[in-house]
């Protein structure tokens, strides 16, 4: 039985996660699109049948596998218009693929020209400009936004957060938000993060997000999620399983009697039982979820989640996007 539901979990489990990320993977890369840097280097290189341009794409020891992949192409696109705009295709693919190889990113398929984030667009602009001004413009237009969004939204709470405990909530989870914002945007700019400024966090800020932060990313860990479930005495355990802009995967680990306290959901959620049962509250009206089921939760639902039984309990919370991607939040 339990076998079963194991092999049903990673079943469902693997579903979501291809979903999520096949879903997203249009504004995921950059150098896999035909309107990207890499496909512009190649394009030039097969017309001056010279491999040199793209060679910087790759690290020196896949410089073989490219070259050998372009004299290839060469020769093909040679036979005929047809064969020309297949060998294109084919050497564009090998290409992008050996460079998000050499990040440590997946490749999933070249992407339409336009797969692309408007800010990326802009800074390769920038480039081909020589000038940064328009780019920096639009950053700080962006940057103001957002400050001033969250700006607006814990100041309003914060008029009404004496009116009850419910209201001085509200104004709890937007000052919170408001001020891990500002600090990420700030660590940021001094150059103390990279692509995740979580990562720089003192322990003096952690106690503020929760699930969030409960637990450090280890690069290049891989985690089974049946093995050291990250159960406490005291509280609510948990780890942090992917982090990425779009994609955000915890673990929760809740011994009877342990709860997640009601709070809105701040992206769109995905609970998936992995161990046990739970009792999940979304606006009022709890549901008794058992191992192996998946219940998606709506942004901005009320929820809360809780473990009644006699028995520990964990669970998978999947985020798309990453919560420090959701407008308005």
């Amino acid at each position: 039985m339990k076998k079963t539901l194991f092999i049903n979990f990673v079943i469902v489990a693997v579903f979501i996660l291809s979903v999520i990320f096949l879903g997203l993977s249009k504004a995921y890369a950059h150098c896999d699109t035909m309107g990207g840097p890499v496909v512009k280097d190649a394009k030039v290189a097969l017309e001056k049948k010279d491999v040199t341009s793209v060679l910087k794409w790759v690290k020196k020891e896949k410089e073989p596998e490219v070259r050998a992949a372009f004299e290839v192409a060469l020769t093909e696109r040679a036979k005929s218009p047809e064969a020309k705009e297949k060998a294109d295709m084919k050497f564009f693919e090998t290409l992008a693929k050996i460079h998000r190889e050499g990040e440590g990113e997946p490749f999933t398929g070249m992407k339409p020209a336009d797969a692309i984030e408007p800010i990326e667009a802009e800074a390769d602009k920038a480039l081909d400009a020589g000038s940064v001004d328009t780019l920096t413009i639009e950053m700080s237009q962006h940057l103001t936004g957002g400050v001033k969004e969250r700006f607006d939204r814990v100041l309003d709470k914060k008029k009404h957060m004496d009116d009850s405990v419910d209201a001085g909530r509200e104004y709890v989870e937007a000052y919170v938000e408001y001020l891990h914002y500002v600090e990420g945007v700030h660590m940021t700019i001094a150059g103390k993060v990279g692509h995740h400024p979580e990562e720089a966090d003192g322990d003096e800020h952690k106690e503020h997000r929760g699930l969030e932060t409960a637990s450090s990313k280890q690069e290049g860990a891989m985690n089974n999620i049946l093995e050291n479930i990250p159960y406490q005495e005291q509280k609510m355990g948990s780890r942090k399983l992917v982090d990425e802009k779009y994609l955000l995967v915890m673990q929760a680990a809740l011994k009877p009697g342990q709860s997640v306290p009601q709070h809105s959901a701040n992206s769109n959620v995905h609970i998936l039982v992995v161990r046990g049962e739970v009792v999940i509250d979304l606006n009022g009206t709890e549901s008794l979820t058992k191992e192996g089921a998946l219940v998606p939760i709506a942004y901005k639902t009320s929820m809360s989640i809780m473990n009644k039984s006699n028995k520990d309990a964990s669970f998978l919370i999947v985020k798309t996007p990453n919560p420090s991607e959701m407008v308005g939040e």
